[in-house]
């Protein structure tokens, strides 16, 4: 079954079962095959056709899932991108990419409007009144970047439903192009590992862009169980819709797993009914581990994986945490260790982590080019280092120094020393990551030519080139960095520039 149908499927079988939960607005799965109709047949009448490449700028929401799918019953190819980008880093996004539809909700303050606005044929707003949803043509012109019949075609061919936007292993802006078939076996992956049932209620707090919101959406769908959307992370929202809706299934990362554990009164509400709480996006610590059990009082699992590998491993709670292991491979993955010339290293030794499944993308794109970069045959290498022990169990040690991992989002190294060395005043950076209580953060070390120069300053700067998670949170003035003979930053070494 393509995921298109996965709506319509789950309404022949469950037309009255409620499929979405949106600010305290129910829709049944039967309404919502119909609103999905709808909406594919106004867009169908706007243009859209069969290959197109539309980018949604549309937050977690009903109004998201509705396009989405809708999106996809055209048999176009739905571009999630991040809607809090500032407006270079969408540039960056849609460069070089045929993009022929942009779509933003009715009188929206995306950021980023002006550059959707210039790299698309057509850019439509959609919204609701009284429960009807429609969409309008806002602007239309050739398009920076206008895909032709035979790449259109070719997109349809190839089974691609998604593009997204990965950091790959260097945090650099990377796309990913997923297929029907990759989710299917997503979502077989995820029910079997985790023993999921059609009667269980999931959250989604997730934004659509990253893989774990679009892909609870579609799970969802696919298991004909129902969702709770949530816009945005409000601690106390969030622990009352689990109390209400009775939630069984929750997958963020650790970062917001902490933050629901340290809300003050956690411990009146009642998530009994939440079974299966997954942490997911950067690694689980065990100070975190002990919180959500102590103070509320569920198991809490783990899942291992990436945008373009999707699901890795998994681990169950046991009770028992053991730091830096994620459990087995799925089923249908295959895990291996290689050392920098792709030999295969034996039980216990250290090396680079790859995965290969039918849930693996086959290739990075840069822009409409496909790249086997990281790619060793059919395994990706993801860049984490780690080992397999003697149970088939993957431990997780370390990453590429090339990336800071914040919240689950990863921050490329070079783009922010790219930023600060623009400043005028500053002659050399060097960006590292710093651990501050259960999360990581951005901090740089800059050499500058003017010392009235403030860190204020330089965080302003990045400010209004980056996105708000990628500024540096703490920046400390050296005369010169630490070098190695070569040449090179000795950037282990940067951290003890701050103590």
């Amino acid at each position: 079954m393509l995921p298109k149908n996965y709506i319509t499927a789950a309404a022949e079988r469950f037309p009255q079962k409620t499929a979405v939960i949106f600010k305290d607005q129910a829709v049944t799965f039967g309404d919502l095959d119909a609103l999905i109709d709808e909406m594919a047949a106004q867009f169908s009448t706007l243009g859209m056709q069969r290959g197109d490449c539309v980018v949604l700028g549309i937050p977690n929401s009903l109004l998201f899932e509705i396009v989405f799918f809708a999106v996809l019953r055209n048999d176009a190819v739905a571009f999630l991108v991040p809607v809090d980008s500032n407006p270079e880093e969408m540039r960056t996004i849609v460069s070089g990419v045929s993009v022929d539809f942009s779509i933003v909700p009715e009188n929206t303050s995306l950021p980023a409007l002006g550059e959707l606005e210039h790299a698309s044929g057509k850019l439509l707003a959609v919204g609701s009144k009284e429960n009807k949803y429609s969409a309008r043509l806002l602007h239309e012109q050739p398009g920076l970047f206008h895909a032709d019949a035979d790449s259109r075609a070719q997109q349809a061919t190839d089974g691609y439903i998604a593009r997204m936007v990965s950091s790959g292993s260097t945090g650099a802006n990377k796309h990913v192009l997923r297929s029907g078939e990759s989710i299917n076996h997503m979502c077989s992956a995820i029910k079997q590992s985790y023993g999921i049932i059609d009667e269980d209620v999931l959250l989604d707090l997730a934004p659509p862009h990253h893989i774990i919101g679009s892909g609870l959406i579609m799970l969802a769908a696919y298991l004909c169980t129902t969702i709770v959307l949530e816009e945005k992370f409000v601690p106390t929202q969030i622990l009352e819709d689990i109390q209400r809706y009775h939630v069984s299934m929750f997958m963020i990362s650790p970062f917001i797993f902490d933050m629901l554990s340290q809300t003050a009164g956690v411990e009146q509400y009642d998530l009994s009914s939440l079974r299966l709480a997954i942490s997911v996006g950067a690694p689980l610590t065990e100070d975190v581990y002990r919180r959500i059990h102590e103070r509320c009082n569920i198991p809490l699992h783990e899942l291992y994986g990436s945008t373009e590998a999707t699901i890795v491993t998994f681990r169950l709670d046991t009770g028992n945490f053991e730091k830096g292991m994620v459990g087995i491979p799925t089923t249908e993955t295959t895990v291996k260790i290689f050392d920098d010339q792709y030999n295969e290293l034996p039980v216990g030794r250290v090396g680079t982590i790859a995965a290969a499944s039918p849930m693996v993308v086959k290739s990075y794109f840069n822009g409409s080019i496909p790249t086997r970069q990281g790619f060793h045959n059919d395994f990706l290498c993801i860049g984490d280092q780690g080992f397999l022990d003697e149970h088939g169990r993957l431990h997780v040690v370390g990453r590429s120094n090339l990336v800071i991992n914040v919240g689950g989002r990863k921050v490329d190294i070079g783009e922010v020393e790219h930023v600060l060395n623009t400043h005028p005043s500053v002659v050399e950076s060097g960006v590292y990551g710093v651990t501050e209580g259960n999360t990581e953060m951005v901090a740089a070390a800059v050499a500058r030519s003017n010392e009235t120069v403030t860190a204020e300053e330089l965080m302003r700067w990045c400010r209004t080139h980056l996105s708000a998670y990628k500024v540096p949170k703490r920046i400390v003035f050296v005369s010169a960095l630490p070098r190695h003979q070569t040449g090179k930053i000795m950037r282990q070494k940067l951290p003890q520039l701050s103590e």
